[in-house]
């Protein structure tokens, strides 16, 4: 009688703990699950929709060299496409709002565009539908001549870096294009692509010089 007790509080003692282990596994695998989604709720990206201060500190120090935004001349040139409803001021600096579906880059979709391109592969060409928004300024330089120096700056913001980086690779890749009679150079800060390009060939030196006044200025 004693055993068949002692064996009886024995097998209690074991359901007890068992069940106790059931529940501390549940309640971990609760705990962890709530601490993935805490992790992916403060990490969910959060698009700053704007220039960045990077492209606003340029465009200050162009000006200090005679250089002044151009959108009331672009507006007369065809193949830009601007509207009034695209234009926003920021810091008294006008920007335009650029949507993907108008921008030169929807043309790297076209299959006959990318056989000239063996080593891009199209899913490359995807990573720019993936863009979060697109800014542009674009300036002149500011002189009474019949042929004035002009040029367009933009930037591409993507959800992280890796994106930016593998958007600039694929230009690299299919350096010039996709732009026409120009030299366009690329430069990739944080998740964000910026682009150097203009209307054409004979302005790309001075293109140059902004691009590597650039360089200077986001390693300060």
């Amino acid at each position: 009688m004693r055993f068949s007790f002692l064996f009886i509080l024995i097998l209690i003692s074991l359901i007890s703990c068992n069940n106790r282990s059931e529940a501390s596994k549940k309640a971990n695998t609760e705990t962890i699950k709530n601490l993935n989604q805490s992790i992916k709720d403060s990490t969910e990206y959060k698009s700053i929709n704007r220039p960045t201060k990077y492209f606003i500190l340029l465009i200050n120090e162009l000006k200090k060299d005679n250089w002044s935004h151009d959108s009331l001349r672009l507006k007369k040139v065809a193949g830009y496409n601007l509207s009034s409803d695209d234009l926003f001021f920021f810091e008294n600096i006008p920007f335009y709002k650029l949507r993907y579906d108008n921008s030169v880059f929807k043309k790297l979709n076209n299959r006959r565009f990318l056989k000239n391109y063996d080593d891009v592969d199209s899913t490359e060409i995807l990573l720019f539908n993936k863009v979060e928004n697109i800014w542009r300024y674009y300036y002149r330089k500011n002189i009474q001549e019949r042929l004035i120096p002009d040029g367009v700056i933009e930037q591409w913001e993507f959800k992280n870096r890796q994106s930016a980086l593998a958007s600039k690779k694929v230009l690299d890749k299919i350096f010039p294009e996709p732009y026409f009679n120009t030299n366009p150079y690329h430069i990739v800060i944080d998740n964000f692509l910026f682009i150097f390009h203009t209307r054409a060939m004979a302005f790309s030196y001075e293109q140059k010089e902004h691009y590597e006044k650039f360089q200077k200025l986001i390693e300060q």
